[in-house]
């Protein structure tokens, strides 16, 4: 099994064990819109995710240089549903930073999203996601690394994958898979992911 399925796997166990205990606690809730499961159109809400990132550039061509490339992953969201099952997101996304050949790639975007949402369960929903990101990138490397290095901006193409879990009427708890396709310096255009956990509020 490849590394990114691993911690995707992780993370929805920790995150859904993490939600059922909330729940444990909160079922005796008297609130009487507690019956209400559903998104409806004009639900808006926020969200917190974290996690760890993923970049897909390259590495050079000189042995014994350092080329990790992952690090930790932020992701800040606000959306809108259109109808029950389909809305679109905003988010702000911050891939972190990770060794490359001698040096370190960063990166951060704007995303704009179209998302689905299916129930899969009283509480469970899963949620797709694709739409444009625009990207901006800084590249640094060992002066003998072979690689291009600095700034570059540009659009590409981001979807995602995710599952929500209903702890409360407004508290949602989550585990999401993302990639966006973002130009860096040099490279042209390489993938970067990430898997995160997260928290998102219902208005």
């Amino acid at each position: 099994m490849s590394p990114t399925f691993l911690r995707a796997s992780r993370a929805l166990v920790a995150t859904v064990a993490l939600a059922g205990g909330a729940h444990s606690v909160l079922a005796q809730s008297q609130d009487p819109e507690w019956k209400d499961k559903s998104w409806h159109s004009g639900t808006s809400y926020g969200a917190v995710n974290v996690g760890r990132s993923h970049f897909g550039t390259s590495c050079g061509t000189v042995a014994g240089l350092t080329c990790r490339n992952a690090g930790t992953a932020v992701s800040l969201t606000a959306g809108d549903m259109f109808t029950e099952h389909l809305g679109a997101e905003l988010s702000y996304l911050n891939f972190g930073h990770a060794e490359r050949a001698g040096g370190t790639v960063s990166a951060q975007a704007l995303d704009l999203a179209l998302v689905g949402r299916l129930p899969v369960g009283d509480r469970l929903e899963l949620k797709g996601k694709v739409g444009g990101t625009f990207g901006i990138t800084h590249t640094s490397a060992a002066i003998d690394a072979g690689l291009e290095t600095g700034r570059a901006t540009g659009w590409g193409v981001g979807y995602g994958v995710g599952l929500d879990y209903r702890v409360t009427r407004r508290l949602d708890a989550s585990v999401e898979w993302q990639r966006h396709d973002l130009h860096f310096a040099g490279q042209g255009t390489s993938p970067v992911s990430m898997v995160t956990v997260g928290l998102g509020f219902r208005f």
